[in-house]
């Protein structure tokens, strides 16, 4: 309503379009580069795109950290008009084991909080070097210089540690400190130390079924050195599962360890909860020259120790 000098009123009536706030949307919230070996690059693409709908340009202003990230024709700022998309580039170099940054993207939208942000991910690929440890620490173990083969396999299992994705790696390399501990014997808790590695690597079931056995068997064998803190169960059932799958057993990394003494782990199972029976039918499979073997706890038990001590 205007009015003029005479006091008199008119009526005038106005009509308009609204325009609608800027609504936009990006095709990745994050982007995880994975391994990337050193001196080399990995590039992932980000799509921003502002929708049809949009009543205005699309203004945007790009920062990453300084890190190993970067955005590639170090672009700072896009303007997209409504119904346009620009596509931008970040491109990983790795210089340290892992990185976790995030590209941070302040806008002109009202309806979407402001500054969003994309999660970038990266790992250093040290594979070869893990590996290369742990092939150390088998050669080390395998000339008896348990001692060395204990540290060889700790570093390769600190190195893996940066990174689920080691997860397998770092298995093996526990594999291997659970053998080495058994026969270092560095530690009162040595036999434990042992089984415990061997129990968890059982558990995460990451290893190759070869190893798997190997793990079963260093369980057996170890868990029966520390029986009142490990399962005869667990002890038993291991036993039982290499026996199986390899009646003569003989381990990977050190011959003279075989099939002999995983099934007089199981034989000391046995035993140790009661189970004579068990153990006696055992005991006869092991050494049928002197089968039957008595039920007797007394007389089972020595010739349990007479057979331990010469295997």
């Amino acid at each position: 309503t205007v009015s003029n000098d005479n006091d008199d009123f008119f009526e005038m009536y106005v009509r308009g379009v609204g325009v609608g706030p800027v609504s936009f949307s990006f095709d990745k919230t994050k982007l995880e580069f994975g391994l990337v070996q050193p001196g080399d690059s990995k590039d992932l693409e980000v799509n921003f795109i502002n929708e049809v709908s949009s009543g205005f340009d699309l203004e945007l202003v790009l920062s990453i950290p300084s890190s190993d990230f970067t955005i590639l024709g170090e672009v700072t700022s896009l303007t997209i008009p409504a119904g346009q998309s620009e596509i931008i580039t970040v491109r990983y170099t790795p210089t340290i084991s892992s990185s976790s940054k995030s590209l941070k993207v302040i806008h002109n939208s009202s309806i979407i909080t402001s500054p969003a942000s994309i999660a970038l991910s990266g790992i250093m690929d040290i594979s070869s070097e893990i590996i290369s440890d742990i092939t150390k620490g088998w050669d080390e173990f395998e000339d008896s210089n348990y001692s060395e083969s204990r540290k060889s396999f700790i570093n390769a299992m600190n190195q893996a540690r940066v990174s689920s994705i080691y997860d397998t790696i770092y298995d093996k390399a526990m594999h291997g400190l659970g053998w080495s501990l058994l026969f270092e014997r560095g530690t009162n808790d040595y036999a434990l130390a042992s089984y415990n590695n061997f129990l968890s690597c059982a558990n995460n079931n990451f290893l190759p079924m070869n190893s798997y056995y190997d793990v079963l068997a260093g369980a057996a064998i170890s868990g029966v050195l520390a029986l009142e803190k490990t399962s005869t169960t667990f002890i038993i059932s291991a036993a039982s599962s290499v026996l199986t799958e390899y009646p003569n057993y003989q381990f990977t990394h050190k011959a003279s360890v075989n099939y002999k003494h995983v099934r007089m782990s199981k034989i000391q199972a046995h035993y140790y909860i009661g189970e004579y029976t068990n153990a006696a039918a055992e005991m006869d499979i092991l050494d049928p020259t002197n089968a039957p073997h008595p039920n007797d706890p007394v007389e089972l038990l020595t010739a349990i120790q007479n057979l331990s001590g010469s295997l």
